[in-house]
């Protein structure tokens, strides 16, 4: 792939234009764009004005997760709700770096710190910011897939 960027003083917004011979990549390359521009509305719900709305980078969120009919999301520091059930979450981050990792939790994987074996095949994730999460065994060969570990290997407790 040939990359060439073109600087233009009058320019009112950023083009990209795409040159292909290939529909399927360049359509995954304008989906990866597209989403890099996206930002989640999300509120806080410890605030006294809960009509405030705020637009979230979601590179900043470390995991969603589903607690009593509402679907939280945390940051380094902070959490706030959102109105997106998790199954919309999963496929409007489709194209980044997030993941289902239980029936109520979704992880953004670029966050996570570290991991290690748990009982009944679980995992536990250690998040950058100390934070940790268990994984279903249902998902943890799909997390270490997008992960990439045991590439090479047959001991599947890494």
């Amino acid at each position: 792939m040939k990359i060439t960027l073109v600087h233009v003083d009058n320019l009112n917004e950023m083009e990209i234009t795409i040159r292909h011979n290939n529909p399927s990549e360049a359509a995954r390359i304008k989906r990866l764009l597209e989403a890099s521009q996206f930002k989640l509305e999300v509120k806080d719900s410890s605030a006294i004005d809960t009509t405030e709305v705020l637009m979230i980078d979601p590179h900043q969120i470390y995991y969603f997760e589903s607690v009593d009919d509402k679907v939280f999301c945390y940051l380094a520091n902070e959490t706030y709700e959102t109105n997106y059930k998790l199954y919309e979450l999963e496929e409007i981050l489709s194209q980044l770096p997030f993941l289902r990792v239980s029936k109520g939790v979704i992880v953004n994987i670029s966050m996570i710190k570290s991991f290690r074996s748990a009982l009944s095949g679980r995992l536990i994730c250690t998040l950058n910011n100390d934070e940790q999460i268990v994984i279903s065994r249902m998902y943890v060969k799909l997390l270490k897939e997008k992960l990439g570990v045991n590439r090479g290997s047959n001991n599947e407790s890494n």
